[in-house]
């Protein structure tokens, strides 16, 4: 009877208890513990496969050096090919989408016009009193010093000019002008001063060679690889054509110098395609590039009339004649060889920046007070006229032609030139910028610090304001970046 109880009763389990801790979940392991369990797993494994831990030590080694080596090196040409890519269009800045930070600084003289040459900026450097004026060659994506060409102690250049020239960028260092045409014009055989052309290798900073260039160097342009260099010397101005390297002239034209001639630095030299034209106060040199020869005879403007040479090689004359109580402008626009190819009433408006999709060509009065006009080319009669006054282009692009006359910036319709927005900024000075999308000018009077202000192209929706670095006054576009400059500082905006 026991024995059948016994065996009807339940057989018996172990139930585990809450203070028992068999089905708790294991404590965290900290990151130590993780790695000293994988060490150790991974001694014992090469322990049992010598030759295969040989092979692997060495793979992950070759990554791990490969990942610190390239990394850098990609990140570095990844920011070059930024700062050296193109643009949206020639003549365009990079981006114009946030408001640019200053990357790098630079200790140059701002009297010379920085150049960029593949990924080095040029500049001048040092000042004659301290008698250490050079030639500086700086990374464009860093600024870090690349070289240094010093152009001696005597004596000291007060004026230093340079141009990239095929292989070199040529750099002409000499005295600055005297500022007394008498000195020059009516005394033939006075003292005349001696500038250097220096032809420096623009990645190395090597000196492939220097010529003496006698005259008083008013201004030079580049001509492809070669120089073309505006001098005062013994009564005559003179222009020449100069291979740097070599130092030879291919070919020069002189005229004689009047009364009235500026010797004084303000002859505008122009190269421009097949044509190079040097102007002043009273007159207008138009030349043929390859071999020097007049197009036409040098022109007394008296300032009744004007010729200007544009970048893109044309020819642009403007007639003022008095038409009763109103001066009356008219302009025509030829390649300088032919007859003209559009002839239009007005002054024509110089354009800061362009995309080219127009095609139109815009003119005023001459004096900012009538209206702007638009013409294309091969046709004399306008395509449209807006009353909005304006003495320059800042900007034509995306269906929008904005104008500028004063502190009072305008954009308007490509189609038709109906106004679609106006900004009063104030004073505004320089050219303007523009990526395609905006547009930016530089804002404040003489004794404000500048403001570089961006604006929306399609709408005038201001996008942003950037106050200029502490001593710097102006902005330049080298390539397709910004760089603000003073008289002693460079600064890269990006």
């Amino acid at each position: 009877m026991a024995e059948r109880r016994l065996a009807e009763r339940p057989a018996m389990q172990l139930v585990g208890l809450d203070e028992d801790a068999t089905d708790a979940p294991p404590p965290v392991r900290s990151a130590p513990e993780h790695l000293h369990d994988v060490a150790t797993g991974a001694r014992s494994w090469a322990s049992r496969r010598p030759a295969v831990a040989s092979v692997v030590t060495v793979a992950v080694l070759a990554l791990v050096a490969g990942v610190a080596l390239a990394g850098p090196r990609w990140l570095t040409e990844r920011e070059r090919a930024a700062v050296l890519g193109p643009a949206a269009f020639v003549g365009a800045v990079a981006t114009l989408r946030t408001i640019p930070e200053a990357t790098w600084t630079a200790d140059v003289n701002g009297t010379t016009a920085p150049v960029l040459v593949g990924d080095v900026l040029v500049a001048s450097a040092g000042s004659v009193r301290h008698r250490d004026r050079r030639i500086v060659g700086l990374d464009a994506i860093s600024g870090a010093l690349r070289w240094t060409v010093p152009l001696g102690t005597d004596p000291q250049p007060d004026a230093i000019d340079c141009h990239p020239t095929g292989e070199v960028v040529s750099c002409l260092a000499g005295p600055a002008p005297t500022p007394d045409p008498r000195d020059l014009a009516q005394v033939p055989d006075g003292e005349v001063g001696v500038a250097t052309l220096w032809a420096i290798d623009p990645v190395h900073g090597v000196v492939r060679s220097t010529h003496p260039v006698p005259g008083w160097i008013q201004s030079s342009a580049a001509a492809g690889s070669d120089l073309v260099v505006a001098a005062y010397a013994h009564g005559r101005l003179s222009v020449s054509r100069i291979e740097p390297v070599s130092g030879r002239q291919v070919w020069q034209t002189q005229r004689f110098a009047t009364a009235g001639t500026t010797i004084n630095g303000r002859i505008r030299l122009v190269v421009a395609r097949a044509l190079v034209m040097a102007t002043d106060n009273d007159s207008t040199l138009l030349l043929d590039a390859a071999t020097g020869e007049r197009q036409t005879h040098a022109t007394d403007t008296l300032g009744i009339d004007q010729t200007r040479l544009a970048a893109n090689g044309t020819v642009v004359r403007t007639q003022f004649r008095l038409r009763g109580p109103v001066i009356v402008a008219s302009s025509s626009l030829s390649d300088g060889m032919g007859e003209p190819w559009l002839t239009a009433e007005g002054s024509v408006l110089s354009v800061d920046v362009s995309d080219g999709s127009s095609g139109l060509t815009f003119t005023s009065d001459g004096f900012g007070l009538d209206g702007v006009r638009a013409y294309r080319p091969g046709a004399d009669q306008q395509v449209w006229q807006t009353p909005t006054q304006a003495t320059r282009v800042s900007v034509d692009a995306s269906d929008r032609v904005v104008v500028r006359n004063g502190g009072t910036v305008a954009g308007l319709a490509a189609e038709d030139g109906g106004v679609v927005w106006v900004r009063d900024l104030g004073a505004v000075s320089g050219p303007t910028v523009s990526d395609g999308r905006r547009v930016a000018v530089l804002s404040g009077g003489i004794d404000e610090r500048p403001v570089l202000v961006a604006l929306d192209l399609a709408d005038g929706t201001l996008e942003w304001r950037l106050p200029l670095p502490a001593g710097t006054s102006r902005l330049v576009q080298l390539g397709t970046q910004l760089y603000a400059i003073g008289d002693e500082r460079l600064v890269a905006l990006r």
